[in-house]
């Protein structure tokens, strides 16, 4: 190779790394009213979701937008973010989008040290006006933290969402008063995250749909956690539930997989699955590890019975338990329950870890063809 070609290159190669588009799509942006950006590739900082615009498309399939995080963004970089300020309540579109985190140029080195980027990030102040967002069709990946992260006073519709390899979640709900729907998504190598806080945070997230490797969920006062026709596949799984929250999960799918150890749920409220099927995984200890919990109570609510029931369901192993009780505390009336299970492929049905242990309600259950007592 010529100097000359040597040098056409390396000057090429200092253009793209130097690459900025983010005055040419904030500008776009601006415009207000419904805009659709221009196809594409475009690396940008942080952008700020203009109070004029109501609708935020990317380009068509055949040509499509977009958007990399350009690199060395730091911790609170949020790529598309749209807060609102006041009491006004606002909604907001985006569908056909596409982000990619560029986790690898951020500094990312596998660790939280990125904990609050994120593809997109929406809220609202506490107990103000409230923030409705539509996603549609909108792809994120390679996020050093987040995918999606809405906080405060926000109501999130996510249909076809595919999220893939973030971080710490590829869905995350937090902060107060949040609602969350989302259908017929996948999210691959992460998963969705729920971690209010306190002070009456609650979130409501409804889910039908979706495939996920995740599952990491603090439901605190008064929250709720309904799902349908949901696909887990066994990376990660913790459930912490408020004594006033509740967990439904129904006609769902649940691979357990090897390094998962368990399904864990760490109980203080209603934990219910109907109709579902948890299948484990060679060398599996048990399917679900039961932690009813003493900590967390609160002042406001004279219950603090706690409820796992499974229902209409079929366990299958690998595994040597379906089910570890953990420790009862003998100041509750808790209730461990199966009702119409079928257990297959694992040596016991449960196990106690203290006698008497959690009080048990068995009916018309079997374990490999043999009739639970």
């Amino acid at each position: 190779m010529s100097w000359l070609a040597f040098l056409v290159l390396f000057l090429f190669a200092q253009v793209a790394v130097a690459q900025d588009d983010t005055a040419k799509i904030q500008a776009e942006m601006n415009a207000g009213g419904n805009v659709t950006l221009s196809s594409g590739v475009f690396v940008v900082k942080p952008i700020e979701w203009p109070a004029n615009l109501n609708e935020l498309s990317g380009g068509p399939p055949e040509a499509p937008t977009t958007l990399v995080l350009a690199p060395n963004q730091g911790p609170w970089a949020r790529l598309v973010s749209c807060i609102i300020k006041g009491s006004a309540d606002r909604k907001i579109v985006i569908k056909n989008l596409r982000i990619d985190m560029n986790r690898d140029e951020q500094g990312w080195d596998g660790k939280l040290n990125l904990a609050h980027q994120a593809g997109m990030f929406f809220g609202a102040e506490k107990d103000k006006g409230r923030l409705t967002v539509d996603v549609e069709n909108v792809r994120i990946w390679d996020s050093a933290a987040d995918g999606v992260y809405t906080h405060h006073n926000t109501t999130t519709n996510w249909r076809k969402l595919y999220l893939t390899r973030c971080y710490r979640a590829g869905f995350a709900v937090t902060g107060k008063n949040c609602i969350a729907y989302a259908r017929d998504s996948k999210w691959i190598e992460c998963g969705i995250d729920s971690e209010p806080n306190s002070d009456g945070h609650a979130v409501n997230i409804v889910l039908d749909n979706i495939e996920l490797d995740e599952m990491d969920l603090f439901l605190s006062a008064r929250s709720s956690f309904y799902a349908t026709d949901i696909t887990y596949n066994g990376k990660l799984f913790y459930l912490l539930c408020h004594p006033t929250a509740k967990f439904f999960v129904a006609d769902s799918k649940f691979k357990v997989l090897p390094g998962t150890a368990r399904l864990k749920v760490r109980l203080v409220g209603d934990t219910e699955f109907l109709r579902c099927i948890v299948t484990g995984s060679a060398g599996l200890g048990n399917l679900f590890n039961l932690v009813w919990d003493e900590d967390v109570k609160d002042p406001n609510s004279a219950k603090t019975n706690q409820h796992f029931l499974l229902k209409e369901s079929l366990l299958i192993g690998p595994a040597t338990t379906a089910v570890d009780l953990g420790i009862d505390y003998p100041d509750r009336k808790n209730l461990f329950e199966l009702d119409n299970v079928r257990i297959e492929g694992t040596t016991t049905a449960y196990v106690t870890q203290k006698k008497p242990g959690v009080p048990r309600k068995i009916t018309n259950s079997t374990l490999n063809g043999v009739p639970i007592q």
